[in-house]
């Protein structure tokens, strides 16, 4: 199973659209503001359990007219669809059953969030709107204004489960077997991660412990009853301890207790006293994250970098995904779906850890750790390290945000798709980010460009063009991606430069053999000439 659709309609900078994802990675590209977190954020508000439904004003989109404002109160409406995939497990039909919109084995469900005004302060709303001038120029901030003073208190979230129009609440239980962990892009992994009092890592202790005896073939019964001998073991060791511990507080205690007299904390002879007895779980608030080298030196987690600390992080993540979905560990709770989304996780890792760390990504997601991984991303190294298919690019065109595939817009021969994927390395994948694109020859006018562009007073970076050196006349397969004439492509601003190269010409034998030599000569610095002519202007 895999979400394989989100619509979108009136949510931040999304007005209406519609995105499909894959089944395994997707990686999310656009420019600043293009709406990848708030893509995230869609998805988030529909499958994540732990994530705050309710939301604020600036939440819709507002690019709407007064005269719409006036008749109707701004809804959201996110929708998710769900189809069977390639690696569907026996539990997903189980969990879907109740939101199913096709019966075949090739099933299909849907979930759909709405934030809405109820209807019975409808009629509240509309006279409110028509007390608006609709003559002045700011009718549609007043509008606005008036929804957060008046109204925004009284809006509602529901999610529904299978088609719209039955308005079928989904169930709580069901929903809570998704499991969505979100990093975003401003986390603080040294918080999260480094003692046992964290519940990431105690959930996560408490899995692995004993986990000999977890993963081992024996029967269940076996393994409860081991584990047990094991806990019960543990505190005969530790009283010990607690009772080496009373012993050497012994004067101390009385004197730390004797000021219950003087404060009548001892009233009616009840005495304060120290008790108390530590349990293995309770042993992990004092483990803290190390690192240790091959020379026996140990240093603290807090002293590595962010980029390693991220990693690390990732890790102890997918292992508590790992936790989350063992039925045999959480019984019922345990969790069906599980989706690992990352906000750019190139903000601390350099461009060859960006690369491991996505090759990492697909291998959780082969072998079944994650079912759907999301991922944004600004970098131009993560992009050439998927494939075209796992890439959707987000962009704005006007005041509308767009989304393109760049999978989908080749021939059907496959020749372009073929020779634009092995172009996309770590620097020729700009043209995936950049807002306007210069095509050229060669490496000559790639330096050049900026350079032209200097003596017309203008600057390209301050444009946001992006010079690409396309290695000779090879435009065609790049224009597929940004023929604003068909769907699924990028509707950016392109150029494509050609220069004059000197042609061979056949001379015509003549008589002597220095006057053809002469004539050669004399023909090639006209060519070159003309050729320079051509680049300055």
């Amino acid at each position: 199973m895999f979400i394989s659709t989100i619509e979108i309609e009136n949510f931040r900078n999304f007005k209406h659209q519609t995105i499909n994802f894959n089944e395994g990675v997707n990686v999310i590209i656009g420019h600043n503001n293009a709406g990848k977190t708030n893509l995230l954020t869609a998805l988030s508000l529909v499958i994540n359990p732990d994530k705050n439904k309710r939301l604020d004003v600036d939440d819709f989109n507002k690019n709407v007219e007064f005269s719409e404002l006036k008749i109707c109160p701004p809804k959201i409406s996110i929708q998710v669809t769900l189809k069977k995939g390639c690696d569907s497990l026996p539990d997903d039909l189980a969990m879907v059953a109740n939101w199913l919109t096709k019966l075949e084995s090739d099933f299909e469900a849907k979930l759909t969030y709405e934030f809405f005004l109820p209807e019975k302060e409808l009629s509240k709303y509309i006279v409110a709107m028509s007390e608006i001038d609709e003559t002045d120029k700011n009718c549609r901030n007043t509008a606005w204004r008036t929804i957060r003073n008046e109204f925004i208190r009284l809006y509602s979230y529901k999610i529904y489960g299978g088609e719209i129009a039955n308005r079928t609440v989904a169930d709580g239980e069901s929903l809570n077997k998704f499991d969505f962990q979100f990093l975003d892009a401003i986390r603080d992994v040294e918080r999260d991660m480094l003692t046992g009092k964290n519940t990431l890592l105690k959930n996560v202790f408490d899995f692995f412990m004993d986990y000999d005896i977890k993963c081992d073939s024996i029967q269940e019964e076996d393994k409860i009853i081991e584990i047990k001998t094991r806990k019960k073991n543990f505190l005969t060791q530790i009283e010990p301890v607690i009772e080496s511990i009373h012993e050497r507080m012994k004067l101390g205690k009385k004197q730390i207790l004797s000021y219950a007299d003087g404060t009548g904390a001892s009233f009616n002879k009840a005495i304060p006293n120290f008790e108390g007895n530590i349990s293995d779980v309770e042993m992990f608030s004092f483990l803290r994250l190390i690192i240790e080298y091959e020379t026996g030196i140990k240093i603290p987690a807090s002293h590595n970098g962010l980029g390693y600390n991220n990693l690390i992080f990732m890790s102890l993540l997918l292992a508590k995904m790992q936790v989350n979905a063992d039925g045999k560990y959480m019984g019922d709770n345990a969790k069906v779906f599980s989706t690992l989304v990352i906000e750019e996780p190139e903000a601390h890792l350099h461009p060859a850890m960006q690369y491991k760390f996505l090759q990492f990504l697909k291998k959780n997601k082969k072998e079944g750790k994650v079912r759907q991984i999301f991922v944004t991303s600004h970098s131009t190294h993560i992009t050439s390290a998927v494939s075209l298919s796992e890439i959707i690019c987000l962009y704005k065109h006007a005041e509308d945000t767009k989304v393109s595939y760049p999978d989908k817009v080749f021939p059907s021969d496959g020749k372009s798709k073929r020779y634009i994927q092995r172009f996309l390395d770590a620097t020729k994948s700009d043209i995936l980010f950049a807002q306007k694109i210069l095509f050229v020859e060669g490496i000559a006018e790639q330096l050049l460009m900026s350079i032209f562009a200097r003596y017309l007073g203008k600057s390209l970076e301050d444009h946001h063009v992006a010079v690409v050196n396309v290695g000779g006349r090879y435009f065609t397969h790049f224009l597929h991606l940004f023929d604003s004439n068909k769907s699924n492509t990028i509707y950016k601003r392109i150029a494509c430069i050609t220069d004059i190269d000197p042609e061979r010409k056949k001379i015509k034998p003549t008589a002597s053999t220095a006057s053809t030599a002469s004539t050669a000569s004399t023909a090639s610095t006209a060519s070159t000439a003309s050729t320079a002519s051509t680049a300055s202007t």
